[in-house]
């Protein structure tokens, strides 16, 4: 056993001494596959285009190992601010850009882009440095106007671009009879023709008339069939059916809106995030759990998780959550015992969603007057103010209110304007009203002069001119007489303060004259 023992070991010694001599003599004899190193270089890192300008690219693409641009693909990418290239979108399948337009698939915005060659042997893809590409729109933002004449409408637009205002008009607008509104807000889901990035930039800009309610691109103003706002509706439409209004939510950012139809029904759209809700037909929010149908005011209160609505047969407000497809009496919110939100007794003049600063909850404000019944008094007029919640209802009477019964578009700034935190602003014909609702007292803040009358007041949300009210006035003896300002607010006394633009030095009011009557304004955020 001991003699097999050192013959086995004799044999693992020689064995190593083999293996070790037969790595020895193969030192030398591997073939070594040299790594290619590629390095893309861009001209520059960042260039800014205006919409339907061209812009152009060339890099340079050097490597260790000789080669030719043949030997690889290219794909331009749009890329993530971060470095985590897991969702891009593939702009151009070639090396050079040469005279591309952006827009033709890009929304005005900034984005990343960052060239990919891959080689064709290998597979391995190389990348450039990140380049930042900015498309400006000089339509981008601005006073919006709904102009008229001869009850037709036309949307226009001062645009507002490098502290200057220039003028432009919608083109192929269909005929929009009896106009009434324009409305603009953020929607990302908002048609743009040719675009196939869905980004937070874009926007929907609506005009509504009898005919109804029509988008326009909000890049150039233009009009296209597939912008109908019906193409936003799901659903057997039934004939005739058409947008009577659109109220975008409190801060007109991303969240929910309502559309009332001429059927009278008041419909919920979502739009934002990731997934958008159209509006439905069939799914109507004025009609309880039991799926009874009431009838509905023409206003209603969109906030981010909730819309209020106001039921004209009980008199009673309701409030619809987000995620269901009926609304409940808001007075079940209530504390037990109160029902001021329930058989009110009175008619909805007017509501608006207001938010509200250090407080988890929104307020709504509605102006009010007794319904037609025995012991009515026809000039009462009440202000309500509550929580979307169903909390601390509030009830001004307002009847002494100077011109109150005469009172059209009244509105309320945002709450973070301090002067103006109990005041109600509306117009009559000549002049406008700031009613303080706390102190129970009235200045008028602006007075035409001559035959000019208003015609339009609103307040402006997000934007240059944030929080600011817009004033439209025209004179009925002359023609293109149309004129638009915006006004800032005093903080103190919630007066008016005329706004300007332009360079430093060289301010000067923001009037501009020369339109047909305006109908309604708003201001374009983007």
């Amino acid at each position: 056993m001991k003699t097999k023992r050192i013959f086995s070991a004799f044999l693992l010694l020689c064995s190593a001494m083999l293996l070790l001599a037969g790595c020895y003599e193969d030192k030398g004899n591997y073939t070594y596959k040299v790594v290619k190193e590629v390095v893309i270089e861009l001209p520059r890192t960042s260039q800014t285009v205006l919409v339907g300008e061209p812009f152009s690219l060339s890099p340079t693409i050097t490597s260790s190992i000789p080669d030719s641009e043949s030997d690889y693909t290219y794909r331009w990418l749009s890329v993530p601010s971060s470095n985590v290239y897991e969702e891009v979108s593939v702009l151009l399948a070639s090396k050079d850009i040469v005279e591309w337009v952006p827009t033709t698939i890009l929304k005005p915005g900034g984005y990343i882009l960052v060239l990919e060659a891959t080689d064709k042997n290998t597979a391995i893809s190389y990348y450039s440095p990140r380049f930042t590409l900015t498309i400006q729109n000089p339509m981008g933002k601005g006073i919006a106007l709904l102009t008229e004449q001869d009850n037709v409408g036309q949307v226009e637009l001062l645009a507002y671009f490098n502290n200057d205002f220039t003028h432009y008009e919608a083109e192929g607008l269909p005929t929009l009879t009896n106009p009434s509104r324009i409305v603009h807000y953020a929607d990302r889901f908002s048609p743009y023709l040719g675009n196939t990035l869905a980004t937070a930039e874009q926007s929907a800009l609506i005009a509504i008339g009898e005919s109804g309610a029509y988008r326009l691109d909000p890049t150039n103003l233009t009009y296209d069939d597939r912008m109908d706002l019906l193409n936003a509706v799901i659903g057997d439409i039934p004939a005739g059916f058409k947008a009577a209004n659109v109220f975008p939510n409190t801060s007109k950012r991303e969240g929910y809106a309502t559309l009332l139809g001429n059927d009278g029904n008041m419909y919920q759209y979502s739009y934002g995030g990731s997934v958008t809700i159209l509006w439905t037909i069939g799914l109507h929010y004025n009609r309880t759990i039991d799926n009874v149908t009431f009838p509905v005011a023409p206003w209603s209160v969109s906030f981010n998780s909730r819309m209020v609505l106001y039921n004209t047969d009980d008199q009673s407000f309701y409030v619809a959550n987000d995620k269901s497809n009926v609304s409940n009496r808001l007075s079940e919110l209530e504390p037990e015992g109160t029902s001021n939100f329930t058989d009110t007794g009175r008619d909805l003049i007017w509501m608006q969603g207001r938010s509200v600063e250090n407080t988890d909850y929104d307020k709504v404000y509605a102006m009010m007057k007794e319904s037609e019944q025995e012991g009515y008094d026809p000039d009462k007029r009440y202000l309500v103010a509550f929580a979307s919640t169903g909390a601390t209802y509030i009830e001004y009477d307002v009847t002494e209110a100077e011109a109150i019964r005469e009172g059209q578009n009244f509105c309320m700034t945002r709450s973070n304007k301090a002067g103006t935190l109990s005041i109600l602003y509306y117009r009559t014909d000549k002049k406008i009203y700031a009613y303080d609702f706390n102190a129970k007292t009235t200045t008028a803040v602006y007075e035409t002069t001559g035959s000019r009358v208003l015609t339009d007041i609103s307040i402006t949300i997000g934007g240059d001119f944030s929080n600011n009210m817009l004033v439209c006035t025209w004179d009925p003896s002359a023609a293109a007489s149309g004129q638009v300002e915006i006004f800032d607010f005093d903080e103190v006394t919630g007066t008016l303060i005329a706004a300007e633009y332009g360079e430093e030095g060289a301010k000067e009011p923001i009037r501009f004259g020369g339109f047909d009557r305006i109908v309604s304004a708003d201001w374009k955020t983007r």
